[in-house]
């Protein structure tokens, strides 16, 4: 990766920190992690196509905020 593909990477993660999706980011970002540290094996094909597919929903507004969720699981 190139400088100006890091620094665009780096811009769009610092926009979606400071939005209503940060919480979801930092929870991605402590999986990708974690499984680093833990066995440093990549991620399936089947596992990415999840991640793609939620991504998608995201971006079409099928989700629950964690408010939501509170509410549908009254929590």
């Amino acid at each position: 990766m190139d400088s100006s593909q890091d620094y665009d990477l780096f811009t769009k993660i610092k926009a979606i920190v400071h939005s209503p999706h940060g919480e979801l980011l930092r929870q991605l970002v402590d999986i990708l992690f974690s499984q680093i540290e833990e066995d440093a094996e990549p991620l399936t094909a089947e596992e990415i196509a999840t991640i793609q597919q939620a991504e998608t929903a995201i971006a079409q507004g099928r989700y629950y905020t964690l408010e939501e969720l509170r509410r549908e699981l009254n929590l």
